[in-house]
This record gives structure tokens, sequence and C-alpha cells, in this order.
């Protein structure tokens, strides 16, 4: 009848076997195991239990203190860690509290902001309104003053259209009048040059 192998946990949790057959057993590597395989088994022969009193701050005391509670979760009381020591401290627990009222609102001060941002949200819907009715009570007043603009833009409009169309009229007059000037000048030239060689 083949034996049954056993081990038990020392405080690194070795498994250590008890002969030195089975240890030669639990060094013997099968050559067709891969190696990921091989170094996964070696890896969880040995399983080191953190030294939480060796942190340097409370964070790493904080994840040693995680590690240590998932061994326990996995070993149980085989890895010889006390329950106690998983729990909090009361100083631990009394830093904690400070954090919350420090950086945690309660449910007072979430529900007094969430107030105030309502109370600013209602207070810029009623000035916008009140705003809106103030404008629209004076619409009619807007409406005739852009009225009286426009006719006045208007009309300012078909007067310099009419003064333009003047000064064009003016203008050709004028050329005009030039015109039949120098011919006139042009002619009695003529006439005082034919009159001089008649008295010749």
């Amino acid at each position: 009848m083949a034996s049954r192998m056993s081990f038990h946990f020392c405080r690194k949790l070795n498994l250590v076997p008890r002969n030195v057959t089975k240890l030669q057993a639990a060094n013997y590597r099968n050559p067709l195991m891969p190696h990921e395989l091989f170094n996964h088994l070696e890896k969880r022969r040995e399983v080191n239990l953190p030294d939480i009193e060796s942190a340097q701050d409370q964070y790493e005391k904080l994840r040693l203190k995680k590690r240590q509670a998932a061994i326990w979760a996995k070993y149980g009381d085989k890895s010889e860690i006390s329950l106690k020591d998983l729990f909090p401290s009361e100083e631990e627990i009394t830093t904690e509290m400070e954090a919350e009222q420090r950086w945690w609102p309660t449910f007072q001060r979430l529900k007094q902001g969430a107030d105030r941002r309502l109370e600013h949200k209602r207070q810029k819907r009623l000035q916008k309104e009140t705003r809106i009715a103030d404008n629209m009570a004076k619409m009619p007043q807007w409406i005739a003053k852009w009225e009286a603009d426009s006719d006045k833009e208007r009309k300012m409009t078909e007067m310099k259209i009419l003064q333009r169309q003047q000064n064009i009229m003016l203008s050709e007059e004028r050329k005009k009048d030039q015109y039949i000037k120098e011919i006139r000048d042009k002619q009695q030239n003529k006439k005082k040059k034919k009159g001089k060689r008649g008295v010749n």
C-alpha cells in the first residue's frame, strides 16, 4: 500500500516533507513537464509571510496586511496567522474616521450642497424670466423706435438718391451748355476770319 505524502507548515509556510524519499520525489521534475508549470509549482511550495512591523509607511503596512489576509484566506489556520492581526486596530479605525470626516462629506453636507445648487439655478431662472418679461413689456416701444428709424433711414436714402440724380442732371446740363458755347465760339471765330479776308 502506497504511503500518503503529508506536509507540515513552518513559520514561512515551507512545505517540508518528513522523509528523504519524499523530498527526492518532490524535487523530481518530469522532463516532459513544461518549465512554466514547474516554476509555478516551485513558487507554490514556499509562501513567505509579510512582516508588517517592517513597513515603511501606512500604505505599505496596509498592502502587507492585505497580503497577510489573502494568505490566511488561502491556507486557513495552517498559516499560523491570528485573526486579531487581520482586523484594523483602534488607531487605524480612528485615522479612518478622521479621514471620513475630513474628506468624505456627510449626507447633510451633500444635501446642503444640492440645495445651494438648486437655489442658484432657481435664481438664475427667475432672473432670466424677469428679464424676458421686461423685454416683452418694452417690445412695443422698441418696435415703434425701429419703425421710426427705418422711415428716417428710408427718407435719407431717397433724399440721397434724388440729390444724386439732380447732380447728374446739373452736370449733364453744364456739359451741354459748355458744348453749345464752344460751338458758338468756333462759329463766331470762323465769321470773323471770313470778314477779315473780305476786307483785304
